[in-house]
Formats: C-alpha cells, sequence, structure tokens
C-alpha cells in the first residue's frame, strides 16, 4: 500500500486508505460467501461513496466487474 494513512473524505466521513483496504477485504468475503466468483458481473445503486469504493476494491480482488447504476 502506498499511502495507507493518507485519508479519504466523503462529506462528514473520513477514513484511511488502511481502513478502506480492511473493509474492503470483509466484502471481499461476504461476496464470496454469496457465490459471486471470477468473471461475475456486481449491480451497485450507488456511486461516488465511500462504501462504493470499498465494494470497488473488494470486487477487483476477485476479478468481478462492478456495474454501477446512479440512483
Amino acid at each position: 500500500m502506498i499511502a495507507p494513512e493518507k485519508e479519504i473524505v466523503d462529506h462528514s466521513y473520513r477514513q484511511i486508505y488502511r481502513e478502506t483496504y480492511e473493509r474492503a477485504v470483509g466484502f471481499y468475503n461476504f461476496i464470496l460467501s454469496l457465490g459471486i466468483s471470477k468473471g461475475s458481473l456486481i449491480g451497485v445503486a450507488d456511486y461516488n461513496t465511500y462504501k462504493f469504493s470499498e465494494l470497488l476494491f473488494a470486487s477487483s480482488l476477485i476479478y468481478a466487474t462492478l456495474y454501477p447504476n446512479k440512483c
């Protein structure tokens, strides 16, 4: 990780990249438990939030494609 202590800021929410990575690994394990695997397409009704970035990182860990849809 290049800058684990740098912050991600989303309105009033702040989180450092190390925490984002740890949460992404949690999402990764959850996604796998749902049966989603390499090459899967994941539809998401969200974009441009810290939770979306965590899911984006998690989906890239399993080589799944994230398909965001603006709400």
